[in-house]
């Protein structure tokens, strides 16, 4: 376990290297009642998957009341941009890119990062992602609902829809060739999931589609609830396409069940 001095430098100043492949880096949160003797016996995980602009640290920094408040151990992953193809600065949003599993990878640092503290891996992790992120997020929970506790999508510009007659990333089709395992609705009811879009967000993110992201995620909204999911749509009044302003949103959703 680490120390103070550990706990001092970690939970402030560096990126930690993946132990499984140290092409990837993580920045961690840890509540200062770590350092106290009656601390919890375990924390709260909140994973934060940073969109195109990679901001992996701001998100640790505005992050850390929720942390303190709630006894939740932040992790925010840094995906680096140009790995293998230098023109590509997003290929971790479709989790498998040449010989990398973005999916795996993260799995492997939750896995590290719990050797160190008393991460409550039982409940199951809570996930959230903007932009580029979000698009990472909602795909990962796909595939792997019974890691999770509690799922936030923020804003994708690109959808994967819970469509089986669509071929992935299109739709949830085909994931057995990816990824060698299909979908599971059932437990994808399972789990609690937010989408949360500025209310100004319309820009067309890609030109194929018809639909602006506030449009699209509506969408996206309406086909979860159509199959039973527990989801909930949210709009952050004022905002364009940002994900420190849909924060807000975002902490009191996770709040709700981690409080």
């Amino acid at each position: 376990m680490y120390q103070t001095a550990d706990l001092e430098y970690l939970s402030r100043i560096t990126a930690y290297s993946c132990q499984y492949d140290p092409r990837f880096s993580y920045f961690v949160y840890v509540p200062q009642n770590w350092l106290e003797a009656d601390r919890p016996s375990s924390y709260h995980l909140l994973v934060v998957i940073h969109g195109t602009e990679r901001s992996p640290e701001m998100y640790r920094q505005k992050l850390k009341p929720f942390a303190e408040k709630t006894n939740t151990i932040i992790m925010a992953p840094l995906f680096p941009a140009g790995l293998i193809d230098p023109k590509q600065i997003e290929n971790y949003n479709l989790l498998r890119f040449h010989d990398i599993e973005f999916d795996t990878v993260l799995l492997h640092m939750i896995d590290e990062l719990a050797e160190r503290f008393p991460i409550n891996k039982d409940e199951g992790f809570n996930l959230h992602g903007f932009s580029a992120g979000g698009q990472y997020v909602h795909r990962f929970f796909y595939l792997y609902p019974g890691y999770l506790k509690n799922l936030s999508i923020g804003a994708p510009g690109n959808i994967t829809f819970l469509d089986f007659n669509l071929l992935w990333p299109k739709g949830i089709g085909g994931t057995e060739q990816v990824f060698g395992k299909s979908v599971d609705l059932e437990q994808l009811k399972k789990v609690p999931v937010q989408i949360v879009v500025g209310e100004e967000d319309t820009y067309i993110h890609n030109p194929d589609e018809s639909m602006n992201r506030l449009e699209l995620n509506h969408a996206l909204f309406v086909n979860m609830k159509s199959l039973g999911l527990n989801v909930r749509f949210d709009l952050q009044p004022g905002a364009g396409h940002n994900g420190f302003q849909v924060l807000s949103l975002v902490t009191s959703f996770f709040e709700g069940s981690l409080s």
